[in-house]
């Protein structure tokens, strides 16, 4: 990507902000009048911004040095509105800095850099629909930048930054921006998108909260890595309104590891009769063990495949999943629901009651897995079989949706768990 030039810039500008103050290009600088007042923006500043810029690898959505890294960021918006980061946020410790807030110069140079010259106008879709007063424009000198205009103005009004004390890679800068991020939504019901292209900026996104903090500035440096496939399933499920939509968002955070604990558990199995003193090659009947053994887990058929799934859902609970703190984060986000489930057999799935006090027996994780996987089944199959019906049932959006809402909390509090338990050390 080339940076622009100075005549490229203005032109970009006056394109984007024409609607909103009238503008006065020179060769040596911009001048614009809002409502009865002219400020004015100097080629000497541009020129001392784009030079900053150089000293990184840029795209039009991030900057990047082994040190420092910055990238676009968005809230994920609920239907009815969002959560409105106004004020920065920054956390550090020791050894890192995360500044949520809004955006470097650098960074908003770098994005209007990428702008083809052909199709500048077209650009008018990432001015933002909030209302803007130009008060809040201002700066301490009672000025209005022209760069902070365009901040305040545009969908690229935020930003994370992040800078470290020693050189990492790219790619682990990435990660860092992800944990933080996760922190942000896990702790808040803030949910917050990294922007990799300038093309998710088009469109305006159309809430169950156990919101852990009401306060932004109470998080520290997130300390693990968190996969990047769950972060993506956990925000959907977390910003939709749509309780089927948050159900199968978290399942899918569920279903991402069942190859892995079940081939697990198969290796188990077959090492079991190997390892046993009685075990003999010579033996056909211990040979048999084995071969029934991955007959029974991976038959082909599709109603024995749906019970291996069921049994991998419940080895994913009991590996990752600690049944104590599950009844825990419950009981701190509604109470009741410790008592809806234990009594509760949910009625267009058949799915099971479950005894959350009770966390301590073997048997558990598997009550839960079928609760989990009778209402999943009942989400996605829709089969005209009346027999397979009347057995897994089938959910009605409109008629069954208070029902699986209530199903919400124990599927994120799961999900939760898992994306936790499987992160590894920054």
């Amino acid at each position: 990507m080339i940076l622009m030039e100075w005549a490229y810039f203005q032109q970009i500008v006056t394109l984007l902000l024409g609607r909103m103050a009238v503008f006065q290009v020179l060769d040596d600088r911009i001048e614009f009048t809002i409502e009865t007042e002219t400020f004015t923006y100097f080629r000497e500043e541009f020129d001392s911004t784009i030079a900053q810029l150089k000293m990184y690898r840029y795209t039009p959505t991030q900057c990047y040095s082994p040190r420092e890294y910055e990238v676009f960021v968005e809230p994920v918006e609920p239907r009815y509105g969002y959560r409105i980061i106004d004020e920065p946020i920054e956390i550090s410790d020791d050894s890192s800095a995360y500044r949520l807030g809004s955006p470097s110069d650098e960074l908003v140079l770098a994005f209007l850099s990428g702008i083809p010259s052909d199709s500048v106008r077209n650009y008018r879709r990432i001015l933002s629909s909030r209302m803007i007063n130009v008060r809040t424009l201002r700066n301490d000198a009672g000025e209005i930048h022209l760069l902070d205009l365009i901040k305040k103005v545009t969908k690229i009004s935020l930003s994370l930054k992040i800078s470290l004390s020693e050189g990492v890679s790219a790619e682990t800068m990435l990660n860092r921006a992800t944990s933080f991020l996760f922190s942000v939504a896990y702790n808040t019901d803030t949910a917050v998108k990294i922007i990799h292209s300038v093309n998710e900026l088009e469109f305006e996104r159309g809430h169950f909260s156990s919101r852990r903090s009401t306060n932004l500035r109470n998080l520290e440096s997130p300390k693990l890595f968190y996969n990047h496939e769950l972060i993506e399933q956990y925000n959907l499920s977390l910003t939709s309104e749509d309780p089927f939509i948050k159900f199968i968002g978290y399942y899918h955070i569920l279903e991402y590891f069942f190859d892995a604990v079940y081939t697990d558990e198969l290796i188990n199995s077959v090492k079991d009769i190997i390892l046993h003193p009685g075990f003999s090659t010579k033996k056909p009947k211990e040979i048999n063990k084995i071969i029934d053994t991955v007959r029974k887990k991976t038959r082909a058929n599709q109603d024995a495949f749906q019970g291996t799934e069921l049994e991998a859902l419940e080895l994913t609970i009991k590996r990752f999943v600690s049944l104590e703190q599950l009844h825990e984060d419950l009981a701190n986000y509604r109470p009741d629901l410790i008592a809806y489930y234990k009594s509760h057999e949910i009625s267009f799935s058949n799915g099971d009651a479950i005894d959350l006090d009770n966390y301590t027996s073997d048997k558990l994780p598997k009550k839960i897995a079928a609760r989990i996987y009778k209402t999943r089944n009942a989400l996605v199959h829709h089969k005209s079989n009346t027999a397979r019906l009347k057995e897994r049932g089938i959910y009605h959006p409109f008629k069954d949706e208070a029902e699986l809402s209530n199903e919400i909390p124990l599927m994120r509090f799961v999900a939760e768990a898992i994306i936790i338990k499987t992160a590894t050390e920054i």
